[in-house]
C-alpha cells in the first residue's frame, strides 16, 4: 500500500514537473488577477450604532387595525419589523443629511447628486438576536462619513420616538379615543353570551371532537360501501365470462379458471378427466370400428363428464346469483348509512363554521379592548413624562481599516484557485498527450521489463551521425552500465548472444543506442559483431572505420566470405558489417540464405552480435531480422514515440512471435530520469530479478543512483 501511494506521489510529481511552465504561468496569472482585484476594488469601511428600543404601544399609530396593533405590540419580532421599515423610509433618510457635518455633507455630494439616495443606499437597520436591541450600519468607502451618517442616523431615531410617542399620546388622551373602551366592552360581552347559547343549543361543548369522530365514522363506511361494490363488481364479471363461454370441450378449463373456490377446482378436475378420456378415444378409433366396445365405454364416460359439467356450472351460477343478491343488500343498507353520515358530516361543519367566525369576532373584540385599555393607561402614566425608554447604548466611530475587500482571504481563495487550475489543466494536457511518457504503460502493453534508461543529452544540430559516449562519469555513461547489467544477465540465464535492436519508427535513437551497447559490451572484453541491416539507410559504415568500404556489396556478389567482410573499428574488440550503398532489395537480401550465414557466423565466433535493424511501422526489414536473431531489443523514445505506434509494434511482435529481450527508453529527460531510476533499480529489482538471479554483488551496481550533474561539456548523442 505504501509502495502504491509512493508511485501515485511520483507520477503526480511527474505529470507537474512535465508541465511546470504552464503550471507556473497559470499560478501566476491568477495571482496576478487576484492582486489586481483587490488593490484596485474600492474599500468600504463600516460604523455602528446601537440603540436599546422596546417594544410600546406609543409608538404604534392608533387610527391602525387595532388588532393587528396589538398583536405587533405583543410580539417584539413584529415590533423590530415596524421601526426597521420607519428607519428605511425616504422622509427619515432626508432628515438626516442636514443634521451631518459639513465636510461629510461635501464627500456625499461629490459622490451623488442626490444626497437622500446615498444616505439610503448606505444606511443598514437590523435587530441585534439578543435583546431589545436595534442595530444601525453605515457603509461608505470614507471612514469619517461612515461614522457621522451612523451617530446622525440614532439621533434622528431618537427624535422621532419622541414625536411618535406624543402624538400618540395626545389622540389617545381624547375623550373620544377613551370613549372606545365602554363600547367595545359591551360588543365583547354580548358575543360571549352569543357563543355560550351557540354551544348551548348543541348539547355538548366538544364539537370539534365529536365532528372528528363522526368524519372517521363515515370513511369507514365510504370504505365498506366501496369493498361491497367492487365484490359485486367481480362477480358480475366472473358471471358474465362463464355465460359467454358455450360448455364445449375447449371452453372447459376456461371457465374453471374464471370461477373461483371449490367449484373452480371440481371444474378443472373434471375437465382434465375429459380431455384424457378424449385423447384415449382418438388412439382407441386408430385401432378399432366407430362401434366397437372400447370405443363405447369412452363416449359413455365423456357423456356422464359432460353432464357433470354442465351441472356444476349450473349450480354455480344460481350460487353466484344469491350472493350477488345478498351483496347488493348489503350495498343498500351501507349506502344508507354512508350518506346519513355525510349530512351529519356536513352539518357539523357547518356548526364548526359558525362557532370560529364566533370565536373570531371575540378574539377581535379582545384585542380591540386590550390595546384601547394598554394605551389609555400608556397614556396616564406617562403623562409627566416627554420621552419613552430609548436610548443610544454605542455611538459610531470612524474605522481604522477597510472591511472590505480582505485581502488576505481574496489571496488565499486566489491561491487554492490558481492550484486547483494549475493542477487540472496539467492532468488534462497529460491524457490528451498521446505519447509515451511512463514506464508502467510499455511494461502492460509489451509484457516484458525496461532493461535500460538512457537520458536526453544536448546535440549539435549539424551533426547527423551517432557517436559513442565515452565519458565515464556521466549520466549517459552511468545509463549504458545498467544496461550492459541488464544485458549480461540476460545472456546468462538466457545463453543467448544475437540481439537486433528495434524501434516503431524513425528518430528514436535506435543506431544509437545499438552501437553504445556494442561499445559498453566491448570493455567487458566481450568481441561484439556490430551488424548494419539498415540497408536503405546505412549509417554505421562512417562509424570508427578509417577507411569505409563496400564489404558487404562484395560478399554478395561472392568476391568476398564472411570473415573477409568483417571490419575492424578503432575500438578494441569491436568490429563491424556495413555497406555504404542503398539497396532497394533489402527484403530479399535479409531473408536470403547468405544473410542467414551472417548471422551464424556471428553467433559462432563472437561473444555478442547486434544487429541495427530499420523501423518496424515502416519497412518489413525490421520484422525479418527479428525472426533470424535469439532475441530483440526495442527502443521506444521518451515523450516522443506515439502510444498507437506502441501497440502496434507490440501486435507486430505478436504476430511474427519475436522474443522480447526487453525495453530500452530513450532520450529521457533529465528532470525525469530520478523518477525511472527510482523506479527500475529499486524497487523493481528488488521486486523481480531477486527471483532470478543469485550473483553477489551484482545488485550493488544496478541499483546505484546517479548522482552527478551533467556537464555541458559532455559530448552529445545523435538521434538517428
Amino acid at each position: 500500500m505504501q509502495k502504491g501511494l509512493s508511485d501515485h506521489i511520483f507520477y503526480f510529481i511527474q505529470v507537474i514537473n512535465r508541465r511546470k511552465w504552464l503550471f507556473v504561468l497559470v499560478i501566476l496569472l491568477v495571482l496576478a488577477y487576484t492582486a489586481f482585484q483587490a488593490y484596485t476594488t474600492t474599500p468600504l469601511f463600516m460604523s455602528q450604532t446601537r440603540i436599546v428600543s422596546p417594544p410600546n404601544p406609543m409608538l404604534i399609530p392608533v387610527k391602525q387595525d387595532p388588532q393587528a396593533a396589538y398583536l405587533n405590540y405583543l410580539n417584539r419580532g413584529a415590533h423590530f419589523q415596524n421601526e426597521i421599515e420607519y428607519v428605511t423610509r425616504d422622509e427619515f433618510c432626508k432628515r438626516i443629511f442636514p443634521k451631518l457635518p459639513q465636510g461629510t455633507k461635501d464627500y456625499i455630494l461629490s459622490q451623488s447628486t442626490d444626497s437622500t439616495v446615498y444616505v439610503m443606499g448606505s444606511l443598514r437597520v437590523e435587530h441585534a438576536e439578543n435583546g431589545d436591541v436595534l442595530v444601525l450600519t453605515s457603509v461608505t468607502p470614507n471612514a469619517n462619513a461612515c461614522a457621522d451618517i451612523a451617530n446622525a442616523a440614532s439621533d434622528e431615531y431618537l427624535l422621532s420616538v419622541v414625536e411618535r410617542y406624543r402624538a400618540t399620546r395626545e389622540l389617545v388622551s381624547s375623550e373620544v379615543e377613551l370613549n372606545m373602551i365602554p363600547k367595545i366592552e359591551e360588543k365583547l360581552n354580548a358575543a360571549k353570551e352569543e357563543r355560550l347559547r351557540f354551544l348551548n343549543s348543541l348539547g355538548f361543548q366538544n364539537i370539534k371532537e365529536t365532528s372528528n369522530a363522526t368524519t372517521i365514522k363515515w370513511s369507514s363506511m365510504a370504505g365498506k360501501v366501496f369493498d361491497l361494490e367492487q365484490k359485486l363488481r367481480d362477480a358480475n364479471t366472473r358471471k358474465n365470462t362463464v355465460a359467454s363461454l358455450s360448455p364445449l370441450e375447449d371452453n372447459y378449463l376456461q371457465i374453471a379458471y374464471a370461477i373461483e373456490g371449490k367449484d373452480s377446482e371440481v371444474i378443472k378436475k373434471l375437465a382434465s378427466d375429459r380431455k384424457n378420456h378424449v385423447l384415449d378415444l382418438e388412439l382407441l378409433q386408430k385401432r378399432y370400428k366407430d362401434k366397437a366396445p372400447p370405443i363405447k365405454n369412452v363416449k359413455d364416460k365423456i357423456g356422464i363428464i359432460d353432464q357433470a359439467l354442465v351441472r356444476e356450472i349450473q349450480n354455480y351460477l344460481v350460487n353466484l346469483d344469491q350472493e350477488m343478491g345478498i351483496v347488493k343488500a348489503q350495498l343498500a343498507e351501507n349506502t344508507k348509512w354512508r350518506d346519513d353520515l355525510e349530512k351529519e358530516v356536513n352539518d357539523i361543519n357547518q356548526k364548526l363554521i359558525n362557532l370560529d367566525g364566533l370565536e373570531q369576532e371575540i378574539k377581535i373584540l379582545e384585542s380591540q379592548y386590550a390595546y384601547y385599555k394598554g394605551v389609555g393607561s400608556e397614556a396616564g402614566i406617562s403623562s409627566q413624562a416627554n420621552t419613552p425608554v430609548v436610548r443610544i447604548i454605542q455611538k459610531a466611530s470612524a474605522a481604522a481599516a477597510p472591511f472590505k475587500p480582505d485581502i488576505k482571504l481574496m489571496f488565499l481563495i486566489g491561491s487554492i484557485v490558481a492550484l486547483t487550475i494549475g493542477i487540472g489543466l496539467c492532468f488534462l494536457l497529460e491524457n490528451f498527450d498521446s505519447s509515451i511518457r511512463y514506464p508502467e504503460e510499455l511494461e502492460k502493453v509489451f509484457g516484458s521489463i525496461i532493461v535500460g534508461v538512457i537520458p536526453l543529452l544536448k546535440v549539435k544540430q549539424k551533426q547527423r551521425k551517432p557517436i559513442i559516449i565515452q565519458k565515464s562519469d556521466s549520466n549517459a555513461f552511468e545509463a549504458l552500465r545498467k544496461l550492459r547489467t541488464e544485458i549480461n544477465f540476460y545472456m546468462n540465464k538466457t545463453s543467448y548472444n544475437v540481439f537486433s535492436v528495434l524501434s516503431s519508427s524513425p528518430l528514436e535513437g535506435k543506431t544509437t543506442v545499438a552501437l553504445n551497447i556494442a561499445y559498453a559490451l566491448s570493455l567487458d572484453g566481450k568481441s561484439v559483431l556490430l551488424i548494419d541491416a539498415d540497408l536503405r539507410r546505412p549509417t554505421l559504415y562512417q562509424i570508427g572505420v578509417k577507411d569505409p568500404s563496400d564489404a558487404l556489396m562484395a560478399y554478395l556478389k561472392g568476391q568476398v566470405g564472411v570473415q573477409g567482410m568483417i571490419t575492424p573499428t578503432i575500438y578494441d574488440n569491436v568490429y563491424l558489417i556495413a555497406s555504404k550503398n542503398y539497396f532497394s532489395d533489402s527484403p530479399e537480401i535479409l531473408s536470403s540464405d547468405k544473410f542467414k550465414q551472417i548471422i551464424d557466423y556471428g553467433r559462432q565466433n563472437f561473444d555478442v552480435v547486434i544487429v541495427d535493424t530499420p523501423p518496424l511501422l515502416s519497412l518489413t526489414d525490421g520484422g525479418i531480422v527479428a525472426k533470424i536473431t535469439d532475441a530483440s531489443f526495442i527502443i521506444v523514445r521518451e515523450s516522443y514515440t506515439k502510444r498507437a505506434y506502441v501497440y502496434s509494434v507490440q501486435r507486430h511482435l505478436n504476430n511474427l512471435n519475436i522474443n522480447l529481450a526487453g525495453i530500452v527508453l530513450n532520450c529521457v529527460k533529465e528532470s525525469r530520469s530520478y523518477y525511472y531510476y527510482y523506479y527500475y533499480y529499486t524497487y523493481y529489482y528488488n521486486r523481480y530479478y531477486s527471483k532470478y538471479y543469485s550473483l553477489e554483488g551484482a545488485r550493488d551496481d544496478v541499483e546505484s543512483e546517479v548522482i552527478s550533474k551533467k556537464d555541458d561539456s559532455e559530448p552529445p548523442i545523435i538521434i538517428t
